[in-house]
């Protein structure tokens, strides 16, 4: 099992909407993420981390055995 944060539901809805796109500096990249982030809802973000909650716990009763 990955528990890789690129794997989650947010990461995604991050990288989309960015992906392609040509950034002249570092406070364009910033105006960009905020933008991305506010795009979202609490509940986008709670998907978010609900799927990681249940990797690390399976992660946990498997003694850190690697999963895929």
């Amino acid at each position: 099992m990955i528990i890789t944060p690129c794997d989650y539901f947010l990461f995604l809805r991050l990288k989309i909407p960015m992906k392609e796109t040509r950034y002249d500096d570092m406070s364009t990249i910033q105006a960009a993420v905020t933008r991305a982030f506010k795009a979202n809802s609490k509940a986008d973000f709670q998907k978010s981390v609900d799927p990681l909650i249940d990797r690390v716990q399976y992660c946990i009763d498997t003694e850190g055995t690697y999963f895929e």
